[in-house]
């Protein structure tokens, strides 16, 4: 049997469908957003580097 306390969660997610639905809507973007900024800084990470090895960066001795 669930407890009393579960009963009122589930009552409460079900009588308010459309909170319920924006609450999901925006916690996936959220989780979204941080995976594509995480994704980007490994990309730049890798490829910043690369690119500056490869242009031959200008250097003077004095």
């Amino acid at each position: 049997m669930i407890g009393s306390c579960w009963e009122k969660v589930i009552r409460d997610l079900w009588h308010n469908k459309v909170r319920t639905l924006l609450v999901v809507l925006s916690i996936a973007a959220g989780i979204s957003g941080i995976g594509t900024v995480a994704h980007m800084y490994f990309i730049m990470s890798r490829d910043l580097a690369q690119s500056y090895a490869e242009v031959r960066p200008a250097n003077a001795i004095l």
